[in-house]
């Protein structure tokens, strides 16, 4: 359990860090593969499994609208499957493209649902058209 919420966390540092703070690919395969050694222990098998995981996703990349897998919860789980296991870095190969092919299948949903509702919320509190918006009530009561 301590070890999930271990990941969890680093996953969310790591998010935080990659969006707000601009491209620059500190979540790239070998460098969470680093992270996740040294928080679990063991980081030579990190890079080494990291550096696998890095040449599999080495031309997954973003052009145009095409979104790749995502490598970083792919390389995060494979990593701590294979320090929680012992296994080899071809394991975490095995392990870790459905694993990133499937979190691309919830952020293709993310990005096509759940931001694009939020999109016309705001867009209808921006207009003035929804009365009920927070920042329009807001300034009305402060009026």
């Amino acid at each position: 359990m301590g070890t999930a919420i271990l990941l969890g966390v680093i996953t969310f540092v790591l998010w935080v860090v990659e969006y707000a703070g601009g491209r620059n690919f500190i979540s790239q395969p070998i460098m969470v593969g680093f992270i996740v050694g040294i928080a679990m222990g063991d980081m030579k098998t990190g890079i080494t499994v990291g550096a696998t995981l890095e040449l599999a996703f080495l031309g997954a990349t973003s052009i145009g609208a095409v979104i790749p897998p995502d490598a970083m919860t792919g390389a995060l789980l494979g990593v701590a499957f294979v320090i929680n296991s012992g296994a080899s870095a071809e394991s975490a190969l095995v392990l870790a493209l459905p694993i990133a092919s499937l979190a691309l299948i919830f952020k293709n949903f993310y990005y096509g649902y759940v931001i694009a509702l939020f999109e016309r919320k705001a867009d209808k509190c921006a207009d003035g058209s929804n009365a009920w918006c927070f920042g329009r009530n807001f300034i009305r009561s402060r009026q």
